[in-house]
C-alpha cells in the first residue's frame, strides 16, 4: 500500500500544495512528510508531519496542501517520504485497525522514499551577513541554496513577512532597503554605489523568488535568509559640546562595532612576488612595536621563493596586541637592481568577522621610499589587485625593502558643516582625529580649542 515514485516542487515563501500523488490503497489516515531521509523519525520534519489536507480520489491518487500559510524553509531538496495509514489482510482485504490511525509514529515501522521534492529559496546564510553604514552594501554569501536566479527580490526588514504599512520601509538605506542588483544567479545581492548611511543595528535579509510572483508587498517577503549586522553609529542624537579657549574631550560614540581598529589578531599574512628570481624577496622578518618608528619586538623569521608568482603565506607566530607592524623583505640576489613585492593581504579579525583584508591607508612608512611614478604608490600595494607597487627603478638598489602598517587606524571622527560633502572636508573647521575611547579633540592635540563658535556636525567614518 506505497505510491509510486515521483517528485515534486514548492517555493519557499509561497504556499505548499502537491497534486497527483499515485499509489494503491491510500488513505486520509496515512501521513507525508518532508525529510532530509527517510530512514528514520530522528529528526524533525521540514513540513509538517501531516499535510493540513488530504484528497484522496478512488484509493490511487492524493493531493496534499499545507494550507493557506506559506512555507517558509530554507531552499534545497528533501525526501517526500509516506506511511501508511492503516494495516490490511492479504486474504480478505479487510482493515486490521482504524483507518484513522497513522502507523507513522510507531517505530517498528519507517516512511516509505517516494521521491524528491525540490523547495526553491535561499540557504541559511552561515553566519553573520555585514554592510558598514557610510559605504556601499553588497552581500556574497548566499552560497548554496535552490534555484535561485537574478530575478529574485531581496529586502531589508525588522521582521520578514510582517505586514507593514506604507512608509515603514528602513529608513537611510539604498532603494528603500530592497535590493538593486541580484547577480551570480541570485548569490549576490547589492544596494547598489550609493553609500547606506542607516543606523547601525541587526536587521532581517529577506528573499521573494521572481519565478512569477510579485514581490510587490512586504508579505511576499516571508523567507528569513539571516541576520544583516550594519556597522555604525547607533543614533542620530549622539550631541556633544565644546568650549573655545578649553581642551575638548569627546565622549565614545556609541553604535555597532564602532570604533574599532583597523584589524585585531592578525594571524596569518600573505605576501604575492613578481616570479623573478632575481629580484624577489628570499626572506621575510616580521616585528611589532607600539609606535611607526619602533623600537621592534621580531614576531618570526621566514624563508621565502624566489622566482615564485603566486601568492605565498606565513603563520605561526606569538599573537601580539600591538598597533605597528613592521614586514622587512631580503633579497641576496638584487645586486644591480632593486628588491620588490607586488602585493600584501593580512588575516584577521574585523569587526567581530574573522577575514582576509587590506587597506592602503594603514601603510605608514615604506623604506626606502618609493618613486613618484602614481604605479608605484602605497594605494596599489594593498588594493586587492596584486598590482606593480614597490620600488620604482629608479630608487636605487636595495637588498631590503621594509613596510610599516598601521592596524590601529580604526574609526574616525570629524568635526563638518555637512557631513558627506566634499566641499565640507576641504573647510573643516577642525581635523580629523581617530578615537580610542576618550580622546583630545579641538586642534586634536593637547592645546586649547581655538576654533570659532557654531554648531557643526560630528561626523563617523569607518
Amino acid at each position: 500500500v506505497a505510491p509510486m515514485g515521483q517528485t515534486r516542487t514548492c517555493v519557499s515563501g509561497r504556499r505548499c500544495a502537491i497534486d497527483g500523488l499515485q499509489g494503491q490503497h491510500l488513505s486520509t489516515a496515512d501521513q507525508w512528510l518532508v525529510l532530509d531521509t527517510c530512514s528514520s523519525f530522528s529528526e524533525a520534519p521540514l513540513l509538517q508531519s501531516k499535510a493540513v489536507s488530504m484528497l484522496v480520489t478512488g484509493d490511487t491518487s492524493a493531493r496534499l496542501d499545507w494550507g493557506s500559510l506559506p512555507i517558509t524553509a530554507q531552499g534545497g531538496q528533501y525526501r517526500l517520504c509516506w506511511c501508511a495509514g492503516a494495516l490490511l489482510s492479504r486474504e480478505s482485504n479487510a482493515t486490521l485497525q482504524d483507518s484513522n490511525t497513522s502507523l507513522c509514529g510507531q517505530w517498528d515501522s519507517s516512511p516509505v522514499y517516494v521521491g524528491d521534492l525540490t523547495v526553491v529559496g535561499p540557504p541559511k546564510a552561515a553566519g553573520k551577513l555585514q554592510c558598514t553604514s557610510g559605504l556601499p552594501c553588497e552581500i556574497d554569501q548566499i552560497a548554496g541554496g535552490q534555484h535561485l536566479s537574478d530575478g529574485d527580490s531581496f529586502l531589508l526588514m525588522d521582521t520578514c513577512g510582517a505586514a507593514w504599512r506604507q512608509g515603514d520601509r528602513l529608513p537611510r538605506f539604498p532603494g528603500d532597503a530592497l535590493a538593486v542588483t541580484v547577480q551570480a544567479s541570485g548569490t549576490v545581492v547589492s544596494w547598489g554605489s550609493v553609500v547606506v548611511t542607516a543606523l547601525g543595528g541587526e536587521y532581517r535579509l529577506c528573499w521573494c523568488s521572481g519565478n512569477g510572483f510579485p514581490c510587490s508587498t512586504f508579505e511576499d517577503f516571508q523567507v528569513d535568509v539571516g541576520e544583516l549586522v550594519v556597522t555604525g553609529p547607533s543614533s542620530f542624537s549622539q550631541d556633544r559640546t565644546c568650549v573655545a579657549g578649553m581642551r575638548c574631550r569627546v565622549e565614545p560614540i556609541v553604535g555597532v562595532n564602532v570604533m574599532n581598529r583597523a584589524l585585531n589578531d592578525v594571524s596569518r599574512i600573505r605576501v604575492m612576488s613578481y616570479g623573478d628570481g632575481a629580484r624577489d624577496p628570499e626572506y621575510l622578518f616580521i616585528y611589532a612595536g607600539d609606535t611607526p618608528q619602533g623600537p621592534w619586538s621580531e614576531l618570526g623569521s621566514f624563508s621565502m621563493y624566489a622566482g615564485y608568482s603566486s601568492v605565498q603565506e606565513f603563520s605561526g607566530w606569538q599573537a601580539s596586541a600591538a598597533r605597528y607592524w613592521k614586514l622587512t623583505f631580503e633579497s641576496f640576489q638584487a645586486a644591480n637592481s632593486s628588491a620588490r613585492i607586488r602585493e600584501l593581504e593580512f588575516l584577521g579579525t574585523w569587526r567581530g568577522k574573522k577575514q582576509w583584508a587590506q587597506s592602503a591607508s594603514w601603510v605608514v612608512a615604506v623604506e626606502p621610499a618609493a618613486g613618484q611614478s602614481a604605479s608605484d604608490s602605497a594605494a596599489t600595494l594593498m588594493d586587492g589587485n596584486r598590482a606593480t607597487w614597490w620600488p620604482s627603478e629608479d630608487v636605487a638598489s636595495n637588498s631590503s625593502i621594509s613596510v610599516v602598517v598601521d592596524f590601529g587606524s580604526g574609526d574616525q571622527l570629524a568635526v563638518l558643516e555637512t557631513c558627506g560633502v566634499q566641499s565640507s572636508m576641504l573647510s573643516r573647521p577642525l581635523d580629523r582625529v581617530p578615537v580610542g575611547g576618550l580622546m583630545d579633540c579641538g586642534s586634536w592635540d593637547s592645546t586649547a580649542l581655538t576654533a570659532a563658535g557654531g554648531v557643526f556636525r560630528l561626523c563617523w567614518c569607518p
